[in-house]
C-alpha cells in the first residue's frame, strides 16, 4: 500500500503504466462522501512507433476536506467478470491549509 499526502484545494496524480492494447485497464474506486473527487482521467500513449505497447494511465484527484481515504485501483477488462489481474491501493491523507 502507498501513501500520498495533500492539502485541502491541491490537486495531485497518481500515473500507473497499463497496455491498453490488450484491453486491460486501470479503473479507480473512490469511496463517495469523502474528502476526494476524481477530477479527470487521461491516457498517454508511449513510443508511437510501437503500436499495441504500454501506456501511462493518468487519475487527477482534487482534496476537497480534510481526512484519510483509500483509493483503489483495479486493472482490468471492463466487459469482463473476471477478478481484476492487479490492484493497488493508496491511502490518502487530506490535511487542511
Amino acid at each position: 500500500m502507498s501513501e500520498i499526502r495533500a492539502f485541502v484545494g491541491e490537486r495531485f496524480e497518481v500515473v500507473l503504466e497499463s497496455v491498453p492494447g490488450s484491453g486491460f485497464r486501470w479503473e479507480a474506486i473512490v469511496p463517495e462522501g469523502t474528502g476526494l473527487v476524481l477530477a479527470g482521467e487521461e491516457l498517454e500513449r508511449g513510443d508511437p512507433a510501437h503500436v499495441g505497447g504500454p501506456a501511462s494511465q493518468r487519475f487527477r484527484f482534487d482534496a476537497v476536506e480534510p481526512g484519510e481515504v483509500e483509493v483503489r485501483f483495479v486493472y482490468r477488462r471492463p466487459w469482463e467478470a473476471e477478478p481484476p489481474l492487479e490492484e493497488r491501493t493508496f491511502t490518502v491523507t487530506v490535511e487542511p491549509q
